[in-house]
């Protein structure tokens, strides 16, 4: 399914990926390196069966506790109380940047995102703009993500590492 412009927290726009297909793993190493205080994402964009670049939210940030967190705000809201965490710097966006920077064509590629369940508009527009064709998430992941604060709080991210 290509991408169109709608709304992305409707979960019918992504396709959904095993835990174990390696460009999840991939996308979720990524997500290991944020500094988010929030909810840790990592991207990877897949073109002909091959990584082509990645990216991970809050990249600029420093660890701490997340304001966001700290006040209760659901997610997607609140970023002007942490400007490392807005949506230029998601891991969408993120990943798409860094394409950019290397001249990467993003045409019919398709990202993978783990570490949320849905994209924010801005950067699903983002997505759209430069060509991304579909984004895969992790199967179950409203259930697995429904969490804030930091992975290294989480059992599963336990697990994981």
């Amino acid at each position: 399914m290509a991408l169109i412009e709608k709304d992305p927290q409707n979960p019918e726009l992504y396709e959904y990926a095993e835990p174990n297909n390696p460009f999840m793993i991939e996308a979720a190493k990524n997500a290991c390196q944020s500094n988010c205080g929030s909810m840790q994402t990592g991207a990877v964009i897949v073109e002909n069966s091959k990584i082509i670049v990645s990216g991970y939210n809050s990249v600029n940030r420093q660890p701490g506790l997340c304001p966001r967190v700290e006040q209760n705000l659901p997610s997607g809201t609140g970023y002007e109380l942490c400007p490392d965490c807005g949506p230029d710097y998601h891991a969408e966006a993120d990943a798409v940047r860094n394409a950019q920077e290397k001249n990467i064509n993003l045409k019919d590629a398709d990202l993978y995102l783990w570490g949320h369940w849905w994209a924010c508009l801005p950067c699903w527009r983002k997505m759209l703009s430069a060509g991304i064709s579909q984004v895969f998430l992790i199967k179950g992941a409203r259930q697995i993500f429904n969490h804030r604060g930091p992975l290294n709080k989480q059992k599963w991210y336990q697990e994981f590492k």
